[in-house]
């Protein structure tokens, strides 16, 4: 008994954020690996064990699944010789592995712009997943112990949930007084200055300016040309012009 508590007591379960399925992405690789075997299966009428043997015998890696686990190949129907399929320890996989992830988050480090957002319990948020249609006001409650992940409530609710940064902006408004409501995230919103609520007044877009149109060409027959076409820009769109020779 003593033993299965010091075995149980060395894992820690961490699990991902709610609707951020890239937190997870070997278990989401996984699954649509599967369900690529099930398809190709059902499309070629063959026995998705005998699929998923030959993808257990393919290298990943340097070496096949098959090749980790059982420290051999598999017999399948892709012929081979005798001495493919004698076993061999295989020595230094977990270290090429960890290499590979290092190398990997090395890269996506270098080209990643996104710095990672910090929150305070009190903090006026607004999350948006990928199965909601607008944002959604809420209030940071505590910092979740997965990394990246904290606990909010909507709308002043009772209830708390936990979302990544990635689904958290900071928000302009405090939250709405009525839990009950929905209310769309808009940028042209209102600070709180503490005597009261003003207006965030954003700059007007610049104003289209026309565009001068120069003076014909004696030498190009003009005709009877329509006046050009301006596009909402203000880009004079005209007919090809050619010389009367």
């Amino acid at each position: 008994m003593n033993v299965s508590l010091i075995i149980l007591n060395i894992f820690e379960i961490s699990t991902s954020s709610p609707e951020y399925h890239r937190s997870n992405g070997m278990a989401e690789n996984a699954v649509g690996i599967s369900k690529n075997i099930l398809r190709k299966g059902s499309e070629t009428s063959q026995d998705y064990r005998e699929l998923l043997m030959e993808y257990n015998n393919t290298p990943s890696s340097l070496v096949s699944p098959s090749q980790i686990l059982n420290s051999r190949r598999l017999r399948t129907s892709l012929p081979m010789t005798s001495a493919h399929l004698e076993p061999k320890v295989q020595k230094g996989i977990a270290n090429l592995l960890k290499l590979k992830q290092v190398i990997t988050k090395t890269r996506h480090d270098a080209s990643a712009s996104r710095s990672v957002k910090t929150y305070k319990p009190g903090d006026n948020v607004v999350v948006k997943t990928s199965r909601d249609s607008h944002c959604r006001k809420a209030v940071i409650v505590k910092k979740a112990k997965e990394p990246r992940s904290y606990w909010s409530n909507y709308e002043m609710g009772t209830q708390s949930v936990r979302r990544n940064t990635s689904q958290i902006k900071p928000a302009c408004s405090k939250v709405h007084p009525d839990p009950s409501t929905d209310i769309p995230y808009d940028w042209k919103d209102t600070y709180d200055t503490g005597e009261g609520s003003e207006s965030l007044d954003l700059p007007e877009p610049p104003t289209l300016q026309a565009v001068p149109i120069p003076p014909p060409n004696p030498r190009i027959n003009q005709g009877s040309a329509p006046p050009p076409h301006r596009t909402r820009s203000g880009r004079a769109v005209r007919p090809p012009q050619r010389l009367s020779l």
